[in-house]
């Protein structure tokens, strides 16, 4: 009995020999339902994973997530194949989701210009206010944007962002400077005679506007209303 245990033991031993020999522990990695490769050390992987592509650092980059979880499954590859770490970061980073931060600055309640930083933000709204508050009644303010498409927002450099906020302003300002206890005064050039409402008659020596009446003597018109 003895003999035949070590006869066992001896066998389980040759076997497993000769499969480390033959093949190597990995880990299979799964995305999307998908095998798309083999790692050697997962927990090293997964470092990778957040360095290269969760902790993507870039201007305007707020945050990275990937679109389904990664899982991973101990199995045994043959020493004649080579893992893919690399190949498989470049999947998962193709599959990944970048959100963007920038910010508005809000005119009366609307987005207005987009800049890079909350930096760039706050410094042109304080000149702004510097510049324009006793001259006009607003409201300028700062929203943050998260956005996945930044492409579809106008983002300027500070000098374009403020010169734009300065021309609607600029323009506002005429506006209020031609008004008259509020009133937008409008010039309507005036050509022809001007007669009341009652319109006029005239014959050769007098003529009346209305309910008067203008009587010629000596070249000069008396009025009488």
């Amino acid at each position: 009995m003895l003999k035949l245990t070590k006869i066992l033991i001896m066998a389980v031993v040759i076997i497993c020999a000769i499969i480390v020999v033959k093949d190597k522990p990995v880990y299979g990695v799964t995305y999307k339902g998908e095998v798309i490769g083999y790692v050697e050390n997962k927990e090293e992987f997964e470092k990778d994973i957040d360095e290269i592509i969760i902790n993507k650092k870039g201007e305007n980059i707020a945050f990275v997530t990937l679109d389904e979880p990664v899982n991973y499954e101990l199995k045994l590859l043959s020493t004649s194949q080579t893992t893919n770490e690399n190949e498989i970061l470049q999947k998962l980073e193709h599959g990944s989701k970048i959100t963007y931060r920038t910010y508005a600055i809000t005119l009366n309640g609307q987005n207005d210009q987009y800049v890079n930083s909350l930096e760039e933000a706050e410094n042109i709204v304080e000149q702004i206010k510097d510049e324009y508050e006793k001259k006009l009644n607003f409201e300028i303010g700062i929203l943050e944007i998260y956005t996945d498409d930044l492409n579809s927002l106008e983002i300027q450099d500070i000098e374009i962002a403020k010169t734009k906020i300065d021309e609607e302003l600029e323009e506002k300002v005429k506006i209020e400077k031609s008004k008259i206890n509020g009133v937008l005064l409008a010039s309507v050039p005036v050509t022809g005679r001007v007669s009341s409402r009652y319109g006029d008659t005239e014959d050769r020596n007098s003529r009346t506007w209305g309910t008067g009446y203008c009587s010629s003597i000596r070249n000069r018109y008396i009025c009488s209303w």
